[in-house]
């Protein structure tokens, strides 16, 4: 619909709030069903969820734009892992702790030089992200180094060990020596570019 159509820019780069999301789906609603910006009750014949699901999934293929935003968001993410020619690579992106969360489920990483690859989030240890291997252990690294903080960087003379502060509990010290065995001993390879992988699709892109 040309009404979501028209708000595509602002959930690009805005963490728009849940009642913006339902103000849209209303209207759009009532332009389906009565031609206007309202339609209540039976004037709705099929609920909205089934009228937002795919064609192919007996819906009308409407859009769920939180979903939409969600997707933006991730897009940025795979952007300035794979891209480097944006005008705005290097600069901070800001998205929501739910977006960086699935996409850190989505994408793994073959780690090259390790200059794109984040040491604490990014999924390239064995499969998994530090964050998952040692949550507690993160829990005491801060939270700029944690959203920075490159592979190719930690590793240098083991700066990610200066990255944690605080009291370390038993539990943090196991983590940590765990942390600690897999990745000594790991180099990063220099001009080798790091790998980045979309887990869920068959090319991986």
């Amino acid at each position: 619909m040309v009404l979501a159509a028209m708000f595509t820019h602002l959930m690009t780069i805005l963490d728009l709030p849940k009642w913006f999301y339902k103000a849209l789906d209303k209207k759009m609603r009532g332009f389906l069903w009565k031609g206007h910006g309202t339609a209540n009750g039976g004037c709705c014949l099929v609920s909205w969820n089934q009228v937002q699901r795919p064609l192919q999934y007996g819906g009308l293929g409407i859009r769920n734009l939180e979903l939409q935003g969600w997707a933006l968001r991730i897009r940025w993410l795979w952007l300035e892992k794979t891209d480097a020619s944006r005008p705005w690579k290097g600069l901070p992106i800001v998205v929501p702790r739910h977006a960086q969360a699935l996409f850190n489920v989505i994408v793994a990483t073959n780690v090259g030089d390790g200059q794109t690859t984040k040491f604490w989030t990014d999924r390239w240890l064995q499969g998994q992200t530090i964050s998952e291997i040692a949550p507690h252990l993160v829990g005491t690294v801060p939270k700029n180094a944690i959203q920075n903080k490159t592979v190719a960087q930690a590793l240098e003379n083991r700066t990610w060990v200066r990255d944690i502060k605080g009291a370390l509990s038993v539990q943090i010290i196991v983590e940590y020596l765990q942390v600690w065995d897999l990745v000594d001993g790991y180099t990063s390879q220099q001009g080798v570019q790091n790998h980045h992988i979309w887990r869920f699709t068959q090319s991986g892109t």
